[in-house]
């Protein structure tokens, strides 16, 4: 029985692509290298963005420090130019969980700055998450640690991402898998990481889940 759901941010609950997509071409563009045009980025773009950095940039690829500065120096002027938005059924499937009991956290490659910038209009409750682990450069590595940290056990907690990198770090602890097509990766993609669950959105996700819901309550 599943106790536990750990969340994903940027493409699970929060729907910042586009400042994403402007800032990261930015520091690419400041760091010397081409920007990755149109919807070209969201085929490109993976996780960790340590190693999607070291592939673009090459040789002149800066430290990690110095990429996630310009990144948090960069993103605001991005975020006005194209605001995150609430994810459909993401507010309310956070809800569900919520009501029934199920403790909830966030493991995200996002700086805390980013999510502290984008829960309220993603309309978000950060207090509805146990522990907040944000700006994980290896979520592998991360899911380990918070499984750890707040003595979870893994055949009880479910992760709920919208990339490869979400899955497989998951599977590598043990983790459910649950899989959302709301983000930067498409289906063929996520398909590939074979999670244990894949649906079009929250809305279906909760729509599945509901009988284990109301069990809950």
């Amino acid at each position: 029985m599943i106790k536990n759901v750990i969340f994903d941010w940027s493409g699970t609950l929060c729907d910042d692509r586009g400042a994403v997509r402007i800032a990261i071409n930015a520091v690419l563009r400041h760091f010397g290298a081409p920007e990755i045009q149109g919807n070209r980025f969201f085929e490109e773009f993976f996780l960790p963005y340590t190693d999607f950095y070291r592939k673009h940039l090459g040789e002149a690829c800066p430290s990690v420090e110095e990429i996630e500065a310009k990144f948090a120096e960069l993103f605001p002027h991005a975020e006005s130019q194209c605001p995150p938005e609430a994810i459909p059924g993401a507010a309310e499937f956070l809800g569900h969980c919520r009501q029934s009991g199920l403790r909830l956290f966030l493991l995200t490659s996002v700086g805390r700055f980013q999510f502290d910038s984008q829960a309220a209009p993603a309309g978000i409750d950060p207090v509805a998450f146990e522990g907040i682990y944000a700006g994980v450069r290896d979520k592998t590595e991360t899911m380990r640690k918070l499984l750890i940290d707040h003595g979870l056990d893994p055949s009880q907690t479910m992760m709920v991402g919208d990339m490869r990198h979400d899955i497989e770090a998951a599977k590598a602890s043990g983790v459910y898998t649950v899989a959302v097509l709301t983000g930067y990766e498409k289906a063929h993609l996520l398909a590939g990481a074979e999670p244990d669950a894949l649906f079009q959105d929250l809305v279906a996700a909760s729509r599945h889940f509901a009988p284990v819901f109301s069990n809950l309550k």
